[in-house]
């Protein structure tokens, strides 16, 4: 499967390749030709409207489980789609130079003002002591994605991240597992059969913490002791959650859930 558009496209190729070899591997030729003609039909009717009957008749002659296959096939590749544009979103939000002549209120830009004198140390310490910043987690009981499947997009992330200046040997071993990440998301359920308990959306919150909070505070306050000569910063951002105690629509978080 491959793909030519998108804001990374040797990210979405070498995802789209991979996941290909996976199908071929694990479901079989006959189902990789499948996904792959009713690929070229759709791009083909989206494009200039050819093939619409063919894709159409095509589509219906599937079977149940033909049917399942693609869907899981088209939906991994989407998968690997948005994995790439968050790939390419981090890593542009990673180089950029911030204007602070457009962008003053950017953190770069308040500790590059604080760098050249326009606001005084102790007054910088003085306005993060009245400082309340307080980002919250609300709850999602829509949430369908499952843990599982949260874990092995996390690791596919990981490896793009890896895979990013390195070697042509180490690039190697990276797309191997990668293409075990994606053999055991092949074989992976990808939607909920029922709603998510209150259990279930602490996994999920807890998941989320640990891939921005934990890591992304000590580095904020870290930057910001730095820019201040102090090691004895105020703790100015409180981290909140509504998760187990959103009484707002969802009927799972009882008086005896909250306590």
């Amino acid at each position: 499967m491959t793909q030519t558009r998108g804001p990374r496209r040797e990210d979405v190729r070498l995802l789209g390749r991979i996941l290909g070899d996976v199908i071929r591997d694990q479901a079989g030729e006959r189902v990789f030709d499948l996904i792959e003609d009713i690929r070229r039909a759709s791009v083909a009717w989206r494009r200039d409207g050819a093939d619409a009957m063919r894709l159409h008749e095509r589509l219906l002659r599937l079977s149940t489980h033909e049917a399942v296959q693609a869907a899981h096939g088209f939906a991994l590749f989407l998968q690997m789609t948005n994995l790439a544009e968050d790939q390419a979103v981090r890593s542009r939000l990673m180089t950029a130079e911030p204007d602070e002549a457009q962008r003053p209120t950017t953190l770069p830009a308040a500790i590059s003002a604080l760098s050249s004198g326009q606001m005084s140390r102790s007054a910088a310490l003085r306005q993060l002591e009245q400082a309340a910043v307080a980002p919250v987690l609300t709850a999602h009981p829509t949430e369908i994605r499952r843990k599982s499947v949260l874990d092995r997009l996390t690791a596919l992330s990981e490896l793009l991240d890896r895979r990013t200046g390195a070697s042509a040997a180490r690039k190697t071993e990276i797309e191997a597992a990668m293409k075990a990440e994606l053999t055991l998301l092949w074989h992976t359920r990808l939607l909920r059969h029922s709603g998510l308990a209150v259990l279930d959306e602490i996994d999920n919150a807890a998941f989320f913490f640990q891939r921005t909070f934990l890591d992304g505070l000590p580095r904020l306050y870290e930057t910001w002791e730095t820019a201040l000569g102090t090691t004895d910063l105020p703790s100015f951002l409180r981290v909140g959650s509504w998760v187990g105690g959103d009484r707002d629509g969802n009927p799972n978080v009882t008086a005896e859930v909250l306590a």
